[in-house]
């Protein structure tokens, strides 16, 4: 009998943390649905050269993923273990790591902004749109590390109902930003692939601000989050160890679709119209994959705060390879 409850407790646990992971990628997929829908409006060429940015992106936000699968296992970790001020210092950590990373790339990307296009065979009449988004898209990237990481830290201490709604905020205002600046609607001025670019990077610094200020709030941004030097090459080898597998493997398959696009690009006829079709395709193609990976997202903090309390891994309803933390972070 109590085997059973606790079965349930675990179950239930596990839908708690789902259906909100579940319905922010739904936010997210009506966002970039949204962005695509509208391109189509003002031209193929202009929904062409978001599928090509986009993925583009994508690629770039392979270390931002990875560092909030780190972020995941450590801060989980860590408040499993009832050690609040270590799980501090890793979301410190993570935040100023992902800031640094985001900006980093951001300026590299600037500079190196003439050969990504050429690297991604863009077409000559792509490139007017194509560097615009590209260049919006850089400058928006800080803004999507702190987005990401700090959506990944408030899941790992089960703060999920408060993201959701950054998220539909967020969303209402990038949906909103389209309708109103890319296609004029409403009165406002219709300034096309422009208002598109920056409706994205508006809705991407606002949500990103917001998370901040929540994860402060929750008691994550003390002034001990920031750790000492000696501990943060400690912990920041730990979460090489775990954000590398992610990495490459998000590498792998974001470069795998970068070429799908420059093959379709490539096609003898009517290349531009076929990778429009592409870019709403794998759009409408990615819902397929939420519930997965909303419950990938959920089991990955279970497990860890599971780890974090000792127990083993067999005791878990949800068996999956995890990486505990090492011993020396247990001083903290």
């Amino acid at each position: 009998m109590q085997s059973s409850t606790s079965q349930r407790a675990r179950w239930s646990s596990l839908w708690t943390l789902t259906w909100p992971q579940i319905l922010t990628l739904l936010v997210q997929f009506g966002i970039g649905l949204t962005d695509v829908w509208a391109a189509g409006h003002i031209g193929p060429d202009i929904q062409a050269s978001i599928g090509l940015i986009a993925q583009c992106n994508m690629v770039l936000m392979t270390i931002g993923i990875a560092t909030g699968n780190g972020a995941v296992a450590a801060v989980s970790q860590s408040l499993g273990a009832g050690r609040d001020q270590r799980a501090r210092r890793f979301v410190g950590l993570v935040l100023f790591a992902g800031l640094g990373a985001g900006i980093l790339l951001a300026c590299l990307g600037g500079i190196f902004q003439a050969e990504l296009l050429a690297l991604m065979r863009t077409p000559e009449h792509l490139l007017p749109s194509a560097a615009l988004f590209l260049e919006i898209s850089l400058w928006s990237l800080p803004g999507q590390y702190l987005l990401t990481i700090s959506t990944s830290v408030l899941r790992s201490a089960r703060i999920v109902l408060l993201p959701l709604g950054v998220m539909l905020l967020a969303g209402a205002a990038n949906i909103w930003g389209d309708l109103a600046f890319g296609l004029g609607w409403w009165g406002f001025p219709r300034y096309g692939a422009a208002g598109l670019a920056w409706a994205s990077f508006g809705s991407i610094l606002l949500g990103a601000v917001i998370l901040l200020v929540i994860i402060r709030r929750a008691g994550f941004l003390r002034r001990d989050a920031l750790p000492p030097l000696r501990w943060a090459r400690r912990g920041g080898g730990y979460l090489l160890r775990v954000g590398l597998p992610a990495l490459g493997t998000s590498v792998l398959w974001q470069t795998g679709f970068v070429l799908v696009l420059i093959i379709t690009m490539t096609l003898p006829h009517d290349g531009v119209g076929a990778l429009a079709g592409l870019t709403a395709g794998m759009r409408i193609e990615a819902v397929i994959f939420l519930p997965a990976v909303a419950c990938q997202m959920a089991v990955a903090v279970l497990v860890g705060q599971s780890l974090g309390r000792g127990d083993r891994p067999r005791r878990s309803a949800w068996p999956m390879p995890c990486c505990s933390l090492p011993s020396w972070t247990w001083a903290c």
